[in-house]
């Protein structure tokens, strides 16, 4: 059965940061797309840092229910990578057409059509680790550790997303638990774990 959906590079550019370089959990490195209600989402995590953006581009005319693919951390630094994206069929250099078929994934670009094979796994369900925003309070910036690394992978992915070089997000969530962060737009989230100190 095929899927036909197209790739929304701004959405792919803002989960890279995320993404596992742990060979033993392969399903981590690369970037989970899945339908949810009618909607794209977009995923990635290391397993301590979560970046998840639900794309705001409308797939008219795509067959993309039930969506549910890992795309390759190889694939996912082409489409991330600005000189690539000049060379896709793209619409405002936003959009890559796809085709899903079985497990592998057909790129539309202007010279031709790129297949890469999935990743075969599945995808651990990040619903579960996703603070609700009732349960969560604002917290102090400064009175709360985070890893240096992690912090610089989200400006990274905050600058994908918004366009923006400085951070500017909402931590909440309590000093023992998994921290939701969240932008100007409702579409993208992230979550950290606190570093131990």
């Amino acid at each position: 059965m095929t899927k036909t959906f197209n790739i929304d590079l701004k959405a792919v550019a803002s989960c890279a940061p995320a993404m596992s370089t742990e060979e033993t959990r392969y399903y981590l490195c690369g970037v989970h797309i899945f339908e949810r209600e009618g909607k794209v989402i977009y995923e990635s995590t290391n397993g301590h840092f979560l970046i998840q953006v639900q794309s705001e581009i409308e797939q008219d005319e795509m067959d993309y229910a039930g969506l549910n693919i890992i795309l390759p951390a190889f694939l996912v630094k082409q489409l991330s990578s600005k000189p690539i994206q000049k060379g896709f069929a793209v619409e405002e250099h936003t959009l890559v057409p796809c085709v899903i078929d079985g497990t592998r994934i057909n790129v539309e670009m202007i010279d031709g059509l790129i297949n890469f094979k999935l990743i075969d796994g599945s995808f651990p369900d990040t619903a579960r680790v996703i603070p609700t925003k009732a349960s969560c309070k604002n917290l102090d910036f400064d009175a709360i550790g985070f890893s240096p690394t992690y912090m610089d992978k989200l400006g990274k992915s905050l600058k994908s997303y918004t366009g923006f070089s400085v951070l500017s997000a909402k931590f909440s969530g309590d000093e023992k638990s998994p921290i939701l962060i969240e932008c100007s737009s409702p579409s993208w989230i992230a979550v950290l774990m606190p570093a131990t100190v």
